[in-house]
């Protein structure tokens, strides 16, 4: 992990677009996502080995979570960390959705979320996001868009150039979906009339088809 935060860590202080919280941050949206679930049931969080806060409107937008290096490989908890990777997306699209309501479906079918893992060598991104299979049904897809092999020899050097495109990737991701979220906003605030569906019209329509 120390060697995956140096280059985030310089992402946060060139772009300023995004601040990292390292070892075991908390997730708030898990916490908000139950309390509108049951409010007189305790609440729990999921706990990431890194969390990617959106400075201009403090919203969760990446996580990373270390699975073990190239020594030390548990099976079983790599497994564990890509189930739990793919639930924190998932938090983190619903979360945001839940603060748009009034804003187009289509415009939401654009916002996109990451979870980065290192496995061993690998260091993987996945993008989740919402799709919407018929008029009542929509569910949340994920997929793998980038992956490197993290040198850890001068002999594997070379593979520096998948890493910087990786984190490259995440950089234009990050500007990207601040223009989805400016036009979110003001979808939300009226400022732009949505004539097609809203995000609160769909959930609706798919709470009484259930």
């Amino acid at each position: 992990m120390e060697r995956v935060s140096i280059l985030f860590k310089y992402v946060e202080y060139v772009f300023e677009l995004v601040t990292f919280y390292w070892v075991e941050k908390l997730m708030m949206f898990t916490k908000a996502l139950q309390f509108v679930e049951d409010p007189d049931k305790p609440t729990t969080s999921y706990k990431v080995d890194a969390l990617a806060i959106v400075k201009t409107n403090y919203r969760e937008f990446a996580t990373i979570e270390a699975s073990g290096g190239p020594v030390n490989q548990d099976r079983s908890h790599t497994l564990g960390d890509t189930e739990k990777a793919l639930l924190e997306g998932a938090e983190m699209l619903q979360g945001t959705l839940q603060q748009y309501l009034d804003a187009s479906l289509e415009t939401a079918k654009k916002l996109k979320f990451y979870t980065m893992q290192v496995i061993v060598y690998f260091f993987t991104v996945d993008r989740i996001v919402l799709i919407e299979i018929s008029v009542y049904v929509s569910n949340f897809k994920a997929v793998e868009v980038r992956s490197a092999r993290w040198p850890f020899s001068w002999n594997s050097v070379g593979e520096y150039m998948h890493v910087f495109e990786l984190v490259a990737y995440f950089v234009k991701q990050l500007h990207e979906q601040e223009e989805v979220m400016k036009l979110m906003a003001n979808e939300q605030r009226g400022v732009i009339e949505v004539k097609s569906t809203t995000v609160r019209q769909w959930l609706k329509s798919t709470a009484k088809d259930c």
